[in-house]
């Protein structure tokens, strides 16, 4: 006979299992600060590179490889590209049905949030923290995006829901209170 599985004993004074803890917001930071404090930590190392005029940089054996199309800077530009390409798979998702299969909506969110996270720090790098002319409006532009992104999840997890994950209602909420 296949052993059968017996629920744990409640505890006296409780109705039943406790529920699952709310994860809270920015508690998986890990995969997004690994790459930013890399990336910030080699633009630091390298601040005699960044730090110089573009005269002066052309001069510094770094050069190659630091500037925007040298071997990191360019492989930045790459991987920046391919992320934001990335990026436009969750908003797929979300309106195309027969994607269904590739799973939740809320993991496909907090993959979303985590990697554009990294872009700006990315492209940054990739740009040798200069941003004129159009370049720099192409980058502050991303930040706007990237920080309007930081309040819409902020204000997506504190808008209050009931059981069934719709928003609630001032008056759904004071009945709640109540109670």
């Amino acid at each position: 006979a296949a052993p059968v599985a017996v629920p744990a004993p409640t505890p006296p004074g409780t109705s039943g299992p406790a529920p699952p803890a709310r994860r809270r917001p920015g508690e998986r930071l890990g995969p997004v600060m690994v790459p930013v404090v890399a990336l910030l930590g080699m633009s630091l190392y390298w601040s005699s590179y960044y730090l110089a005029e573009p005269s002066v940089r052309v001069r510094h054996p770094m050069h190659p490889w630091l500037r925007a199309s040298g071997y990191l800077g360019q492989s930045a530009g790459i991987l920046a590209l391919l992320i934001f390409l990335f990026l436009w798979l969750y908003p797929l998702r979300k309106n195309v049905r027969w994607l269904r299969w590739t799973g939740a909506m809320s993991k496909w969110l907090d993959v979303h949030v985590t990697v554009a996270l990294v872009l700006p720090a990315l492209t940054a790098f990739h740009a040798s923290w200069r941003f004129d002319g159009l370049i720099g409006l192409g980058f502050w532009s991303m930040m706007i995006v990237c920080l309007s992104g930081i309040v819409g999840r902020y204000l997506y997890v504190n808008i209050p829901r009931s059981a069934t994950g719709l928003e609630l209602n001032a008056e759904e909420i004071a009945e709640e209170r109540r109670e």
